[in-house]
């Protein structure tokens, strides 16, 4: 019986100890980067909002994003997972077009197995399913034809 509850101490030690470099971890991430960030909530990070159905997840974006208008981009917790939320539209632009292949895979809210027509959209895939997807999109996308498509659209817009 005596074992038995040093191995239920030894537990909860190691318990204790993994709760407590688990928040250490959330409270000094994005403060060793440099980056700024907004305070969490242990063990939640900064979702708990969300999480207790107090906002959308579409508004706590938003109100994160004026909280923090004049940084370019500032940090996020989701439980123990990091997320970066960028601003400057320039950055946007770098990262997306000019460095894509360092970012192929990213969280989506929706997958293929959930909703087979928006699990397929390009936003929504991820690796080379995503390669693949850009490859066959980008040729639509070139400076002529969207010109041809705004003029088209411009013309059945007034045409309403």
């Amino acid at each position: 019986m005596e074992y038995l509850w040093y191995a239920l101490q030894c537990v909860l030690v190691i318990v204790g100890f993994s709760l407590v470099a688990l928040i250490y971890r959330q409270y000094t991430y994005w403060n060793k980067r440099g980056i700024p960030y907004m305070e969490v909530i242990p063990l939640f990070g900064n979702m708990a909002p969300i999480y207790f159905r107090r906002k959308t997840v579409p508004d706590y974006i938003m109100d994160m994003y004026y909280r923090y208008s004049e940084a370019k981009f500032f940090g996020l917790m989701d439980f123990n997972t990091p997320i970066i939320l960028i601003r400057d539209p320039q950055l946007i632009r770098e990262i997306t077009v000019k460095n894509f292949e360092y970012f192929p895979d990213h969280n989506s809210l929706v997958d293929e197995t959930m909703d087979k027509l928006f699990g397929k959209n390009i936003f929504s895939l991820r690796g080379e399913r995503w390669k693949e997807m850009r490859a066959t999109l980008s040729p639509s996308f070139t400076t002529s034809k969207m010109k041809f498509m705004f003029e088209l659209i411009s013309k059945t817009s007034k045409d309403f």
